[in-house]
């Protein structure tokens, strides 16, 4: 008779178990926090829940229109994104909602594609949010989270000061209350706007200037106080006690009271491979928008993002508010912000939130038909406000000029070239940088530390111990093909203008990890240059991929085995015993 022993004892876990409990707390995060969800918890989730709800519910109706939909396509994201993130993903303080980079992003790729109908705009809008989801959907299967760091800190600001410069121009015809053509870039809208000024609007002016005052004062003086939901509030208010649609004050009008109806927009073949581009931006831009602040509660809060799972958890919150026929969503930074200040320790907070938004488009959305155009428009003024950051610029000015220009240089590329162009001109100008300074990396020339057995950069700490013949050099960066011959020319140079010239170079590799064949040659090519002016060339700190290369290529038996050395200290004392013997 025969027992069977499972691993942890007879009533012990399976080990198939074990992998679909490891599955689902990677895929589906919600079964790692609920199940050990803490009951004190729930007054924070709850006074964030309610304090957040005040802020997306009038800024999704303000970014739907953005977007160039109805306000009901945002409530209808909003609904979708808190759910599904909050069952995906990994932070425990983001919110994901329309946000203003997303709506003016897509506003962007729906114009691509021509003018449309408006039920057909509102397919394209909802097939934007789809192609973003299966797009982040694919890049986070196939692990692709590191991608947001491609997208360098100035280049974002600059491009994000951008944006916040063409979504404000484009609000001013709904603040001044005049018809403006929406056609041509920045400066054509800009100049659109001026020559509209003598057609203004009162009452609408009136209206935006009062919601304005609410918004940055509110802000400024009871940071606390929902300053969006009260303007909204005004607003509403103002119009029928003053009726200022009989005015001429353009309002929101009808917005059905019903759920969603979960349907695929009816979208050509050309019309997906035309928002295609747009969407892969949209999906870049959100990850990177999203990542940026969960990173910054997970570091607050003393838990673990995983940047994979969040693509992942946007791709099917951004399914998901595009089968409803809703907007793109984002882990929007000034929601996110607000849930964490107010008190969110899970996710708890977004399906409070959500639970009120459903009550929201059951019961109160016949309230918002008398809302003005003008109050959306103040909102998503104030909302991205935030993204010119003066005072970010005025600290690369400080700290490093050169990421000033980036920003700049972003800036202009959006504002001149387009939301999406401008956004491929950002990327563009991030890996140009990038592999700039991969081939211009520092190169220094070390000496001893006074009394101890360590090398540094003799640039910075001339004070060293030299050795008359020797010449220590390290590449402080991974030597590769992009900046090989930069490190050959470097050396060559060095060693012509040394005084006396050099009989041994002793090569640090310690940054190197790894050897490409373009490296390989070229220290071929520079071992039989040294030669033959009578230089020998060692290795120091050579790691065991490299030294596999070097075997590989020839270049060990060019240079001998006994010319590579474990520390930088064992390659000198061997210069200074052969020196003393006299047979260097």
């Amino acid at each position: 008779m025969t027992t069977d022993v499972r691993p942890g004892g007879a009533n012990g876990p399976r080990p198939g178990g074990r992998r679909l409990r490891g599955f689902l707390a990677r895929r589906l995060p919600i079964t790692t926090w609920l199940p050990v969800y803490h009951g004190t918890w729930f007054r924070g989730d709850a006074v964030a829940a309610l304090t957040v709800i005040g802020l997306l519910l009038p800024e999704a109706m303000a970014y739907a229109q953005l977007a160039g939909a109805p306000p009901k396509a945002g409530l209808y994201a909003t609904l979708a994104g808190l759910i599904l993130y909050a069952v995906f993903g990994t932070s425990r303080q983001t919110v994901c909602s329309p946000t203003s980079t997303a709506a003016i992003m897509t506003a962007a790729a729906v114009a691509s594609v021509g003018p449309r109908s408006p039920a057909e705009t509102m397919a394209l809008v909802a097939g934007v949010a789809l192609l973003t989801g299966a797009i982040s959907l694919i890049a986070g299967a196939a692990r692709l989270g590191f991608i947001a760091s491609f997208l360098s800190r100035p280049v974002v600001t600059g491009y994000l000061c951008g944006l916040a410069l063409i979504i404000i121009v484009r609000q001013m015809p709904k603040l001044l209350g005049v018809v403006v053509t929406a056609d041509g870039g920045f400066f054509h809208q800009l100049w659109n706007d001026f020559k509209s000024l003598g057609s203004v609007s009162a009452w609408t002016l009136v209206i935006s200037c009062v919601a304005l005052a609410l918004l940055f004062g509110l802000r400024r003086l009871l940071p606390r106080l929902p300053a969006a939901l009260l303007a909204l509030g005004v607003g509403i208010l103002a119009a029928v006690a003053f009726r200022l649609g009989s005015h001429g004050v353009a309002l929101v009008g009808t917005i059905p009271a019903a759920l969603p109806t979960p349907r695929l927009p009816q979208l050509s073949l050309a019309d997906v491979l035309q928002l295609a581009p747009g969407a892969a931006g949209i999906a870049v831009v959100v990850f990177a928008e999203a990542l940026s602040g969960a990173r910054t509660f997970a570091t607050r809060h003393r838990y673990d993002i995983d940047a994979d799972q969040e693509l992942i958890a946007l791709g099917v919150a951004n399914l998901g508010a595009g089968v409803v026929g809703g907007i793109a969503v984002s882990g929007g930074i000034t929601g996110s912000a607000l849930n964490d200040a107010s008190g969110a320790r899970s996710q708890l907070s977004s399906l409070l939130a959500a639970a009120v938004m459903l009550l929201t488009l059951l019961v109160l959305t016949p309230v918002f038909r008398h809302l003005p155009q003008a109050v959306l428009g103040a909102i998503v003024v104030r909302a991205v406000w935030g993204l010119i950051d003066l005072r970010e610029l005025r600290r690369y000015a400080r700290v490093r000029p050169i990421d000033l220009v980036l920003a700049l240089a972003a800036l202009f590329a959006v504002l001149g070239l387009g939301v999406l162009p401008g956004l491929g001109a950002a990327v563009g100008l991030s890996l140009l940088v990038l592999i700039y300074r991969s081939s211009r990396p520092h190169a220094a020339v070390l000496g001893r530390v006074p009394g101890e057995r360590t090398y540094t950069d003799l640039a910075r700490h001339p004070e060293n111990e030299q050795f008359p013949g020797l010449l220590i050099f390290r590449l402080d960066a991974q030597l590769f093909f992009a900046n090989a011959g930069f490190a050959h020319d470097r050396l060559s140079a060095l060693v012509t203008a040394a005084e006396p010239p050099p009989r041994v170079v002793l090569w640090d590799l310690e940054v190197t990890t790894d050897l490409d064949i373009t490296s390989a040659d070229m220290l071929r090519r520079t071992e039989q240059e040294l030669r033959a002016g009578g230089t020998d060339l060692m290795f120091a700190r050579v790691r065991d991929p490299v030294r596999d290369m070097f075997r590989r290529s020839g270049l060990l038996r060019l240079v001998g085995e006994d010319q590579l050395f474990l520390t930088v200290d064992d390659g000198v004392q061997h210069f200074l015993a052969q020196r003393d013997d006299g047979t260097d």
